[in-house]
């Protein structure tokens, strides 16, 4: 099953652009720049330009400086800038999202209502942005880094108190990403999961008509419209979020272990 949701990390578009121009640096130096980066002249200001204001802009700032300023993460994240510098592209092409891999590695451990959790927030963004960009997301299309920041504008309008709860299961999962192996999921498991999906998407659009062009869209989405492949992706959301919580949470653990 297609991996389409991003994480909401505002700061991925913001350290991807940060430069670590100096030839060599050490692992201990690209640990001191990645702390440093949360009091970068003119970093607040471009956080607030994302759209975020008052208690969610002082929250967004505490989660840059958590997430960056943690040993075992900026280890982690540091460890991947030197791989690519020395040529290692596996861990080169994971060093450009920076911070996403280790959510990729740590998602799988986290509780169910947590996951769950997280997916409904992520769920409320995507479907904030417009047709264009959630079609785009939902077919793979749009670079990462414009993923994280026009995810990050719509962000940045939610209430504070499901910010608060999304920042901390965020940074939770990072942690284990950082210090945990990644969870296996067996293929068995992926098959069935994926079938209890296919099931449930077909089982929705019988019992609702106005779905089954939306289920046609998922299908083919490499042909669909932006508009079309947005309503397939709310389409596809939506079911699987009203799955029955076992079957739920095991799709959201393929949906998020599995590439």
């Amino acid at each position: 099953m297609r991996r389409f949701l991003a994480s909401l990390i505002f700061v991925f578009g913001l350290v991807a652009q940060t430069g670590f121009a100096q030839e060599g640096p050490s692992k201990a130096e690209i640990v001191r720049i990645l702390g440093e980066i949360p009091t970068l002249p003119g970093m607040r200001e471009s956080i607030e330009q994302s759209g975020y204001a008052g208690e969610n802009l002082d929250l967004a700032m505490a989660q840059m400086k958590r997430m960056l300023g943690d040993r075992q993460i900026a280890n982690h994240i540091a460890e991947r800038i030197l791989a690519a510098g020395r040529g290692d592209w596996q861990n080169a092409q994971a060093a450009q999202g920076l911070l996403q891999p280790l959510l990729d590695l740590g998602m799988g451990h986290l509780a169910p209502s947590e996951l769950v959790y997280f997916f409904k927030v992520e769920q409320v963004v995507v479907e904030a942005l417009g047709k264009r960009d959630f079609g785009l997301i939902f077919k793979n299309r749009l670079p990462a880094n414009e993923v994280a920041r026009r995810t990050a504008e719509t962000a940045g309008r939610l209430n504070t108190p499901a910010l608060k709860e999304y920042y901390r299961i965020q940074y939770k999962a990072a942690k284990l990403g950082a210090t945990r192996a990644p969870k296996q999921l067996s293929s068995a498991m992926q098959e069935r999961v994926s079938e209890e999906i296919a099931a449930a998407l077909s089982a929705a659009a019988e019992a609702d008509p106005t779905a089954e062009a939306a289920l046609a869209a998922f299908e083919r989405l490499e042909s669909v419209s932006n508009a079309q492949a947005c309503a397939a992706g709310k389409f596809f959301l939506d079911v699987v979020m009203k799955m029955e919580p076992k079957a739920r949470h095991e799709a959201l653990l393929v949906l998020s272990v599995s590439e």
